[in-house]
């Protein structure tokens, strides 16, 4: 009771400008201050950089994983207030504290209190499921794997909800107490206020924990330098891609060299590359896309293969509007937008459930080619040759574009029709016509206009996206040239001045 009363005289005279209370008690050693101003702007570049498959993405999750593993660590063997033994506090303590918090009468505490114990635990299990599905994501053996990628999504939606609550919770602590947790967090400092805290002011001043906390600092920045190096290391096969210009031209490797003889020498045997015989002499990067970009499409029609025979063996058994020999094309599961069950794909009565293709984009070949006959896939050479594996690899990897940019949510281009104008009547008009009528493109099977002829004008308006996939790549096993070799400002002219064109 004693006590209680020295506490209460000390409260009063902190507030009213006693001495006391100008004095401070060390709290938040130097390796815990830079461990959450570190994750928070990590936290922060992570979360601009996110769903775009960046290496800057990639390298700043291991950089959070070094840093969690740092506060692990530290929560064992660091300071006193870093430690978690010192905030561990039962399910009935945390619900007092809160009762409490509601009613304006919770008790300070100098380390965490019991909901901001809480907060840390929770924000160090989120982060390490975020730290450790991405790491599964960057496998061979998790690549695609829908648990996976849901898990991390459901993650970082979490970890949003959590920080606004965290720095709410900062500032009612801060107002409830007349203490300002911000600046504590940086100063690493809190006010005395009490007898306790007097005590506890000594007992952190002790050598021991300055030893302590040179030594921490050094972990952490070990921590945090290797995450950040391996995570770069990691992604360093990536290459930038630059989506408004033709890709960069080199002499061409002796893979390349050797993919283009392959091609020759299948010709005879019936094969064909789409609607040319054969390959290049000496084939160019932006000749290898393209065709990847039409293989992407549809492979067997652009190799001149008879369909598959069955429904592909992953292909979800309850979709069952989509036939057979469809069920093989990549573009069934990956979608024209390259977003899988995120994009385009995942939306009407059947979505897709596969995953987007985007996070492969810079990505070597190899890799690439060695997911396309795994266990999922199933494009065992007898399926895809191996020249016609490595030009999907090279479509996957340097050919996407980001729909986003071009076509609006609505599917209005973003280009200009009238400049487009030129483009489709000296290039596109020699197969489907000035009015874009010549050629029919099928039959509609929209249930108000079923059995309608399709031109080109109606795909254009009606799947924009299909559309631009198919002018920048050309259309399997029909002659239709590929815009790959011009910068992308062309094709979304053309696309806008064909959305123009007569539908019916």
């Amino acid at each position: 009771m004693r006590d209680d009363r020295i506490e209460i005289d000390d409260d009063r005279r902190m507030t009213a400008g006693d001495k006391t209370a100008s004095r401070a008690i060390s709290v938040w050693d130097v390796p815990t201050r830079v461990f959450h101003w570190l994750l928070v702007c990590c936290v922060a570049i992570g979360w601009l950089t996110g769903g775009s498959g960046s290496r800057w993405h990639e390298t700043i999750g291991f950089m959070v994983a070094g840093l969690v593993l740092f506060r692990l660590i530290w929560g064992i063997v660091g300071t006193r207030h870093a430690l978690f033994s010192s905030f561990i506090f039962s399910p009935s303590a945390t619900y007092r504290y809160l009762n409490d918090l509601i009613g304006h009468r919770a008790r300070r505490y100098i380390g965490h209190n019991p909901a901001g114990a809480l907060m840390v635990f929770a924000l160090l299990g989120v982060l390490a499921s975020l730290c450790a599905t991405g790491m599964m994501m960057q496998s061979d053996a998790f690549f695609g794997v829908s648990w996976v990628e849901r898990t991390h999504k459901a993650a970082s939606t979490i970890l949003i909800c959590l920080i606004p609550l965290h720095v709410v919770g900062v500032f009612i602590s801060s107002a409830l107490h007349r203490e300002n947790l911000l600046f504590a967090m940086l100063s690493g400092q809190k006010p005395i206020a009490t007898r306790t805290d007097r005590e506890t002011s000594v007992r952190s001043l002790r050598l021991r924990d300055q030893v302590h906390g040179t030594h921490g600092f050094i972990i952490l920045l070990v921590g945090v330098a290797i995450g950040g190096v391996y995570g770069w290391n990691s992604t360093s096969g990536r290459q930038t891609i630059v989506e408004d210009q033709p890709p960069a031209e080199t002499l061409p490797s002796n893979q390349e060299r050797q993919l283009a003889q392959d091609i020759r020498e299948t010709a005879p045997i019936g094969e064909r590359q789409d609607y040319v015989s054969g390959g290049p002499a000496v084939a160019s990067r932006t000749w290898m896309i393209s065709s990847g970009g039409r293989l992407y499409d549809n492979w067997f029609r652009s190799l001149g293969k008879p369909p598959p025979t069955g429904r592909h063996p992953s292909w979800p058994h309850e979709l069952t509007r989509t036939s057979d020999a469809d069920t093989w094309r990549c573009k069934s599961c990956h979608g024209w937008d390259y977003l899988g069950r995120d994009g385009q794909s995942g939306i009407g009565e059947q979505p897709s459930v596969a995953p987007g293709i985007r996070r492969m984009r810079g990505r070597a070949p190899s890799e690439i080619i060695s997911i396309l006959g795994d266990k999922t896939h199933g494009f065992s050479d007898e399926f895809l040759p191996p020249h016609a594996k490595l030009r999907t690899a090279m479509f996957v990897a340097y050919g996407q574009h980001t729909i986003s940019r071009y076509i609006s949510h609505e599917g209005n281009v973003l280009g200009d029709a009238e400049k487009g104008r030129p483009l489709f009547q000296t290039i596109c008009a020699a197969c489907h016509g000035f009015d874009g009528k010549t050629r029919k493109l099928g039959l509609s099977a929209n249930r108000h206009y079923k059995g309608a002829p399709l031109f080109v004008g109606t795909k254009a308006n009606g799947n924009p996206v299909e559309v631009l996939h198919k002018i920048r790549n050309g259309h399997p096993g029909a002659i239709m040239v590929s815009m790959r070799g011009f910068p992308m400002i062309y094709s979304t002219r053309l696309l806008a001045y064909v959305q123009t064109l007569p539908k019916e």
